[in-house]
């Protein structure tokens, strides 16, 4: 390895030689490029093998489905013999349940019949009801006037009432009602001509009022029980012209309730007689309808019973159905089984044979590790600087090496296509960078060198790139004599932030060495650094970005060794692809959004595809038993699969319409091609006179004029010659 860095100082001589170009290589270089070494072939050699081993897995996975379908085939000859046995048990059962339907069908018949004369007389009796209800509500408010004036009489006012020994009058008359309703004896009729009516028999009343349950008896009087004759000697009594509720209450206080009491049961009784040959009727009504409803029972016990026997047939008939369902679901599962692995197997013929194959080329892939490892490393490592020619110089010097040691390494190793993939350089292009090589692994060093990159830009590609590329994570813009400097370059590092320090000079800031240098200090699972004269949080993910304007700078060995230098200076071809961008723009603005569109398209599909493929290979591996078991992985990856061949369709269907496209816009590729000559003829004027000195944007700004102000023509050819006539006529 130590011959990779003697000949990286031998090319830094030489290129200075050729080009005034200043490069070095210093013994932390060469470090740095084994620290990368062994990070890298760390990291290829587990993704080989992790690789291996699922495509090994998966492998046999699809061999062990084979051989599970001839099996499932078997299993389902045998299904199909046993549904044809279960149909016949099932069929069978049927029939037994039609007959016992049938019996409880007349038994149900017999049971509505009954049930609906019971209904009938039960609405003969809610309306006889009706009526006497409706009556007996006459009497009601009486009634509870009554009751009212009963719970004003106490025990305490009937006793008292019992120890006069010479009562008023009036109670005496009101006690006599009141014997006369419960059917107790009284005294003989004699007029009282003192009184102008008849002697009270008081006698008896004190008999009545001396039972404990006197007042009781009154609330729950059988109402029912009075009659004609008990009215009809109450009246002389109700006709007496002081027998009223206000005489009764000057008379005897609480107790002239009573006379509210037998008053209201007198008139009760009008109502009352002609309710009582309703309530007889009900009574009539009422038994009809209890022989009827045990009818009614009997029937729905008789039905109850035959239901019974019939719930008996239908499980033994759900029985038979559920045994021949279980075996036709076992046949489908079978069949879906089979179905879906064999389309498996199937849809994945292709990816069987590419997997075989790349299984027998991953052992030696392995073994070229080694030096592969030596000649991406070396790229990442050293490149940066020098311009392609000398890339691609010191590339076969390595080769070469190798070779000659007799050291494992690929013949053919593409540097682009080991360490990324299209879609990424998709993604670089939708962000601006230039599609020429030389760009394309600008863009390789600055995200996969280890240490954090210094571009030399004095067209200002590069940084508009980091721009637009680093704008969705919060990226730091900051300068060297920013006031705020050392705050930006804290944030980036204790947040995880990206910052792009822009237009340095040859010095950097020393305080940025530590960080650079990446000397972090480890304090239990965390890491600090020192930044000036405080210690700073480190957190994963924070990058740094360099820039310079300076078209030639000369950086020190120090520098060199803390940075990734890389050499974006604007290429012939790079700077031509973007000039035919700017015409298309102009000339034929939707040909080139179409462009954009499909490229923003392709990127999204291929990274799809990958994640599809990834995905489709990880849940054939990570399967746990049998693979036909899983019917619904099996679908899932049938999903899979299915997605992948129309992402698959999609990028064909895209690569023949991008060559269509690119068709129509090389029509234009002549005014790029002089503007790019133009442009680098105008730049090495410099070497002739200081006084020649131009700039990409000034150029630019020119390159849009001869398009704006020259001759418009709807002929491509001549629109051609007179952007190029007045493009040259400009400078």
């Amino acid at each position: 390895m130590g011959s990779v860095q003697d000949n990286v100082a031998s090319a830094c001589t030489t290129y200075y030689d050729r080009f005034r170009r200043q490069a070095h290589v210093t013994p932390k270089s060469y470090l740095c490029f084994l620290d990368g070494y062994k990070t890298l072939y760390k990291e290829k050699h587990l993704g080989i093998a992790e690789m291996a081993k699922r495509m090994t897995t998966g492998l046999d996975k699809l061999v062990e489905a084979a051989a599970s379908v001839d099996v499932l085939k078997k299993e389902l000859e045998v299904k199909e013999q046993e549904i044809k046995v279960a149909t016949a048990n099932a069929e069978e059962v049927l029939a037994a349940v039609a007959e016992s339907a049938a019996a409880a069908e007349v038994v149900k018949a017999g049971v509505l019949e009954v049930k609906e004369r019971a209904v009938q007389l039960v609405s003969v009796i809610a309306a006889e009801t009706a009526i006497a209800e409706e009556k007996l509500a006459d009497a009601k408010p009486a009634l509870e006037a009554a009751e009212a004036a009963l719970l004003t009489i106490n025990a305490a006012d009937i006793a008292t009432v019992r120890k006069l020994g010479k009562p008023p009058f009036l109670i005496t008359l009101i006690m006599d009602c009141v014997i006369l309703l419960f059917r107790k004896k009284i005294e003989s009729v004699k007029p009282d001509p003192e009184k102008n009516f008849l002697i009270a028999s008081w006698g008896e009343s004190l008999k009545v009022m001396a039972d404990s349950k006197f007042l009781n008896n009154l609330k729950f009087y059988p109402k029912d029980e009075i009659n004609a004759e008990m009215v009809d000697l109450l009246q002389p009594y109700f006709n007496f012209s002081q027998y009223t509720f206000e005489a009764a209450k000057v008379a005897c206080g609480n107790v002239a309730g009573l006379i509210s009491w037998t008053i209201a049961m007198a008139q009760f009784y009008s109502v009352n007689k002609d309710v009582l040959p309703l309530k007889a009727n009900l009574a009539v009504m009422q038994g009809k309808y209890q022989a009827a409803k045990k009818e009614l029972d009997a029937a729905e016990a008789q039905l109850e019973a035959k239901e019974r026997e019939l719930a008996h047939v239908q499980a033994q008939f759900d029985e038979a159905m559920s045994l021949k369902q279980a075996v036709l679901d076992d046949a489908a599962k079978c069949q879906s089984k089979m179905d879906a692995a064999t389309a498996l197997i199937n849809g994945l013929s292709g990816e069987r044979i590419r997997w075989t194959e790349q299984s027998a080329l991953f052992k030696s892939e392995i073994e070229r590790l080694v030096g592969d490892i030596l000649l991406l490393v070396g790229f990442l490592s050293y490149s940066g600087p020098f311009n392609q020619e000398f890339r691609n110089l010191l590339l076969s010097t390595w080769l070469n090496e190798l070779l000659k040691r007799k050291i494992p390494v690929s013949m053919n190793l593409n540097i682009t296509e080991s360490l990324t993939d299209t879609a990424t350089i998709g993604d670089w292009n939708l962000c601006g960078l230039p599609t020429d090589d030389l760009s394309i692994q600008n863009g390789i060093i600055v995200t996969k060198a280890a240490r954090f990159p210094l571009l030399i830009d004095p067209q200002i590609q590069g940084k508009n790139w980091i721009k637009n590329m680093e704008k969705a994570n919060d990226l730091i813009v900051t300068t060297l004599n920013h006031k705020y400097f050392r705050n930006h370059v804290e944030d980036c590092v204790s947040l995880g932030r990206p910052m792009l320090i822009e237009d340095v000079q040859e010095e950097l800031d020393p305080a940025l060495d530590n960080i650079l240098e990446k000397n972090y200090i480890k304090i239990g699972s965390s890491y600090k650094v020192r930044l000036g004269d405080k210690e700073v949080d480190v957190t994963a993910g924070h990058r740094i970005y360099i820039t310079t304007k300076l078209p030639n700078p000369a950086y020190t060995p120090e520098i060199s060794a803390r940075t990734s230098i890389i050499d974006f200076t604007v290429t012939m071809q790079g700077l031509e692809d973007q000039l035919l961008g700017r015409v298309i723009l102009t000339e034929k603005a939707e040909l080139e959004s179409e462009r954009t569109q499909l490229i923003t398209d392709v990127t999204s599909n291929r990274r799809r595809l990958k994640e599809l493929e990834a995905n489709l290979l990880h849940k054939l591996t990570t399967i746990q038993g049998s693979l036909v078991e899983d019917v619904s992985l099996i679908q899932v990856l049938n999903i899979t699969k299915s997605t992948a061949t129309e992402v698959k369709e999609k990028l064909d269907t895209a690569k023949e319409t991008e060559l269509k496209i690119n068709a129509a816009r090389e029509e234009f590729r002549p005014v790029a091609t002089r503007g790019s000559v133009l442009y680098f003829l105008v730049c090495n004027m410099s070497l002739v006179c200081n006084m020649y000195q131009t700039s990409l944007a000034q150029f630019l700004e020119r390159f849009d004029i001869s398009m704006d102000r020259s001759t418009p023509s709807p002929i491509t050819s001549r629109r051609i010659n007179f952007i190029i006539d007045y493009l040259v006529a400009l400078h």
